[in-house]
């Protein structure tokens, strides 16, 4: 056991159970505020959360387009394929696209950052990509839908992004998807 894994494992499952029966139980070396909450701790509270406010995963590995590719709202093909991490549906038709991102939140900021500015395209395809999943919901576009990174790491951190739309408040988000 080296001081790497043993940071790993109490990053991880610090604050499950009890300090009896779980060796990793206390605090994380480097927790800020004193709060025993390891990696899946903080996982399974927000979890937890989305399901008491109606969210229910869909999907998990989806994958989109074929050999074809993926038909735009315009009527356009874009020949390309992928794989979403994980679809999330609620009661009221609302669907949210996540990637999971083992990187920092400063990290998944910068992603975002670079979507806006048309260089990094991963969550837009997957916007593009995600109606064709949902084949009832004839009238579905990429704009109707939620795209976010969950962020897990082992400082611990779990934080949602906020959607990707939103770092487009000052342009026709649903005009730079269809464009």
């Amino acid at each position: 056991d080296d001081l790497f894994s043993q940071k790993t494992l109490r990053a991880l499952f610090a604050g499950l159970g009890t300090p009896t029966s779980n060796e990793y139980h206390g605090p994380v070396a480097d927790s800020a505020n004193g709060k025993i909450a390891g990696a899946l701790h903080q996982f399974l509270d927000l979890e937890l959360e989305r399901a008491a406010e109606g969210h229910q995963p869909a999907y998990f590995e989806a994958e989109f387009g074929d050999s074809d590719g993926i038909t735009l709202p315009d009527g356009r093909t874009v020949p390309i394929d992928g794989r979403i991490d994980r679809i999330d549906t609620t009661a009221e038709n609302q669907i949210t696209v996540f990637d999971y991102k083992t990187s920092s939140v400063r990290g998944a900021r910068q992603r975002e950052n670079r979507a806006r500015d048309g260089v990094d395209f991963q969550l837009p395809m997957y916007l593009l990509g995600t109606p064709s999943l949902f084949t009832e919901k004839t009238d579905l576009t990429p704009a109707d839908i939620n795209a976010q990174y969950y962020v897990i790491n082992d400082n611990p951190t779990i934080k949602l992004r906020k959607n990707i739309g939103a770092r487009f408040a000052d342009i026709d988000f649903e005009t730079f998807l269809s464009d």
